[in-house]
C-alpha cells in the first residue's frame, strides 16, 4: 500500500489511495481479514467479479 501514488483517480471501488494510506496498520489488517475469509470460505463476493477496462490512446488522432 506504501507504493500506491496519491492524486490519482480511484479505481471501481471509489477509494481513493489517500485513503488507503492514512492508517496502513488498519487497512492492512482488514485487508488480510477479508482475504483469509475469501480463501477459508472459498466464495468470492460478487463486486469481485466486476471489471473495467479503459483503453487509452498513446498514439494518432484521439477523436478515433
Amino acid at each position: 500500500m506504501q507504493h500506491l501514488n496519491n492524486g490519482k483517480a480511484p479505481g471501481i471501488d471509489n477509494i481513493r489511495a489517500e485513503l488507503r494510506k492514512a492508517d496502513i496498520d488498519f487497512a492492512t489488517i482488514k485487508v488480510k481479514e477479508i482475504i483469509d475469509r475469501v480463501l477459508r470460505e472459498e466464495i468470492a463476493p460478487g463486486k469481485w467479479r466486476k471489471g473495467l477496462i479503459v483503453k487509452l490512446p498513446k498514439k494518432g488522432n484521439l477523436k478515433d
